[in-house]
């Protein structure tokens, strides 16, 4: 008994002097049963260890040091090393995570069609993202909705409204399952921009919301775009607002420089849209929806990451001007010989030979090439 107090006297007084020596010792358990566990990976930039059968780990760390603490079946945990290097670290376990039964791409929609820009935001020039957190109880509905880095009270609001209202169309998660939106409020003209830090690690963030005042429902439209035209030039925008269901009579759509690498699968809904700006995005393949536009007649995918023009592009009977300038194309689909109404193609500064430019030219007399 003696040695064993001996012992444990000396383990707790040298404890205080281990950050000399750059350890730090560490016990990991469940954030449900409280249990040791076993097999989880600790690292820095440095090391990487598991802790052992009693959800201890010990490894060496320098000041500042950031450690990750991962094991499957358990959100990711972070800790900073400061002067404590005798640390308990609780894992919480990932609950399967409930689903929205009609599909995302639902919920969106649900979104974008009740959504407003508060009046009082418009007037003031007020813009910015925030991010509204909500959970899905074991019945399947919306609970506890929570805004993180408010931006005014008026969005807070609107996003409660909209969140509460949503069907119960969730499947029913086995514990509480919390995600969070980010939502973002954007105008078409020379904003206030107000962003917050949030820290969101260890939480689930899914798709976010991107609201424009272009589209919301006000009574108010822009004075600098004419019916059916929409600009959301310059943006920097990741994903196509899901606010663009409001415009049915859409006919030109310019999402010229933005961070594009996809389209929604709603796009095909727009019947009478003839005029679409891509140029100046992430593009490196385009996607199948973009050819199920079968209404467009202007369509400029320029300075993009192109490698291939599919063969789909032939789908697009009314196409009359295709601008692919400056991307990485090296061939042309033989489908552009089905395209009867096509007048221009722009090619200019691609990796196309030069034979190859020439043999098109020869088969699309009635076509103005530019290259």
């Amino acid at each position: 008994m003696l040695k064993t107090f001996i012992f444990l006297a000396v383990f707790l007084y040298t404890s205080q002097f281990v950050f000399a020596q750059e350890t730090l010792l560490g016990r990991i358990l469940d954030g449900k049963s409280r249990k040791p566990l076993e097999g989880v990976t600790v690292a820095t930039a440095d090391t990487t260890v598991t802790s052992n059968n009693l959800g201890f780990f010990q490894i060496p760390v320098k000041p500042g040091a950031q450690l990750s603490i991962q094991k499957p079946g358990f959100v990711n945990a972070q800790y900073k090393v400061a002067e404590q290097l005798n640390i308990l670290v609780v894992l919480q376990p990932q609950l399967e995570q409930p689903e929205y039964r009609s599909g995302e791409e639902a919920f969106y929609k649900h979104l974008a069609e009740g959504i407003n820009y508060p009046d009082m935001a418009r007037r003031m020039g007020i813009e910015g993202t925030f991010f509204a957190a909500f959970k899905i109880d074991t019945v399947g509905k919306v609970s506890d909705i929570e805004i993180l880095g408010s931006i005014m009270p008026e969005f807070d609001q609107e996003i409660v409204r909209l969140l509460s209202s949503l069907p119960d169309d969730w499947t029913p998660a086995k514990e509480p399952y919390q995600m969070v939106l980010p939502v973002t409020y954007k105008l078409g003209r020379e904003p206030r921009t107000f962003s917050h830090d949030v820290n969101l690690e260890g939480k689930h963030v899914i798709t976010p919301l991107v609201i424009s005042a272009l589209g919301a429902g006000s009574d108010e439209k822009p004075s600098d775009l004419n019916e059916g035209m929409m600009s959301f030039k310059n943006q920097l925008l990741d994903e196509v607002p899901y606010d663009l269901f409001r415009q049915d009579q859409l006919t030109v759509l310019d999402l010229e420089n933005n961070r594009l690498s996809t389209l929604p699968q709603f796009m095909p809904e727009f019947e009478h849209l003839r005029n679409l700006n891509l140029s100046r995005n992430f593009f490196r393949k385009l996607p199948p929806v973009l050819f199920e536009i079968s209404s467009l007649e202007i369509l400029d995918l320029s300075k993009n990451r192109l490698l291939v023009l599919p063969d789909e592009v032939g789908n697009l009977s009314s196409l009359k001007i295709l601008k692919l300038n400056k991307n990485d194309l090296t061939s042309l689909p033989e489908s552009l010989a089905y395209l009867k109404q096509l007048e221009r193609l722009e090619i200019k500064k691609n990796d196309l030979p030069e034979e190859l430019i020439l043999a098109w030219q020869s088969r699309l007399p009635h076509v103005e090439i530019i290259y």
